[in-house]
C-alpha cells in the first residue's frame, strides 16, 4: 500500500498564504500644471504595489486611493475643477473632507489646500480668519494654515534654495532643493494639529527683493493629518525623497499598505 505523501502545503509547520496585495491607485490631478513631471517621479520609485495615474474627471478620481495636485495657476486650478456645474470641485471637497483620502499638493495645490489664503504680506490686521474665497470662488481647504499666493514677487522673483528639515525629519527634507516659482508661503499654522516639517532659511528668496523674507524663516512643507502641502516643487527636480516620503507616510499606511522598513 503506498502511502499519500502530505502536502507541505497543509502542513501544520506551513504559514497560511499572504492575501493578494491590492494595487494601490494614486492620482495626479491632470487640469493644469507640472502633473506628467510628478508622475515620472512616482513612476521612478518603482513601487510594484503602486499604481499612478492621471485624473480630470470625478469619476477617475472616484477609483483612486490618494492624490497630488501639483503646481500650476490655482485660480485657473479652481476655474476648471468648477466647470460643469462645479462637479470635479464637488468630488475634490468629497475626497479631501468627508472620504479623508491622503492629497498632496505642492505649490498652487498648496493653496488650494489651505484653510485660509491671503494676498503678498499683508496678516489681517484684526487677528480673526479670513476664509479661503475669492471672486473665483472657494478654495477646497483641510490644511489649518495662513498661506499667501505670491508672496515672493512675481515670475522673475522665482528661486532655489535648500530646506531646513525640522525635528525628526532633518534627515528626509534638509537639503533638499527646493524650486520656489511664484511660490506661496506658509505664514503660519493655525492650529496645534498642523505639523511643520520643512522651512526656507532667512533671505532665501533674493534679497534685493521688496518681499524677500529677511528676518525669519519660512515654513516650506507642512502636514495635517492625511493631507500634506509644500510650496515648492519637487517635481521638478531629479530627487523623489518627497514623493516617496508621501507614500510611506500617508499613503500606504492608510491604504492597507505598509512602509519599507
Amino acid at each position: 500500500m503506498v502511502e499519500a505523501s502530505e502536502s507541505p502545503a497543509c502542513s501544520p509547520e506551513s504559514p497560511p498564504a499572504s492575501p493578494a496585495r491590492t494595487a494601490v491607485v494614486l492620482g495626479v490631478l491632470a487640469l493644469q500644471g507640472a502633473f506628467e513631471e510628478h508622475q515620472k517621479l512616482f513612476d521612478r520609485l518603482q513601487r510594484p504595489n503602486v499604481r499612478v495615474v492621471q485624473v480630470r474627471t470625478p469619476s477617475e478620481l472616484s477609483s483612486c486611493s490618494a492624490l497630488v495636485i501639483p503646481g500650476g495657476e490655482s485660480t485657473t486650478l479652481r476655474i476648471i475643477a468648477q466647470a460643469d456645474n462645479g462637479a470635479m470641485m464637488e468630488a475634490l471637497k468629497q475626497f479631501v473632507h468627508a472620504d479623508k483620502k491622503p492629497v498632496w499638493g505642492t505649490c498652487a495645490g498648496a493653496i488650494l489646500l489651505s484653510s485660509e489664503v491671503i494676498s503678498g504680506q499683508d496678516v489681517p490686521r484684526n487677528g480673526e480668519r479670513e476664509p479661503a474665497r475669492d471672486k473665483y470662488g472657494e478654495f477646497l481647504g483641510g490644511v489649518d494654515v495662513r498661506t499667501s499666493r505670491n508672496f515672493f514677487g512675481r515670475q522673475k522673483d522665482s528661486f532655489e534654495a535648500p530646506l531646513v528639515g525640522c525635528g525628526a525629519y532633518a534627515d528626509i527634507a534638509s537639503g533638499f532643493n527646493a524650486v520656489c516659482i511664484r511660490a506661496p508661503a506658509i505664514l503660519q499654522p493655525l492650529s496645534d494639529d498642523v505639523e511643520v516639517i520643512a522651512h526656507l532659511p532667512p533671505a532665501a528668496a533674493d534679497p534685493s527683493s521688496p518681499k524677500a523674507t529677511s528676518d525669519k524663516p519660512v515654513i516650506a512643507a507642512a502636514s495635517q493629518g492625511h493631507l500634506f502641502i509644500t510650496i515648492f516643487h519637487p517635481e521638478l527636480t531629479e530627487d523623489a525623497r518627497f514623493h516617496a516620503f508621501f507614500l510611506d507616510k500617508f499613503v500606504l499606511p492608510r491604504t492597507g499598505g505598509a512602509a519599507p522598513r
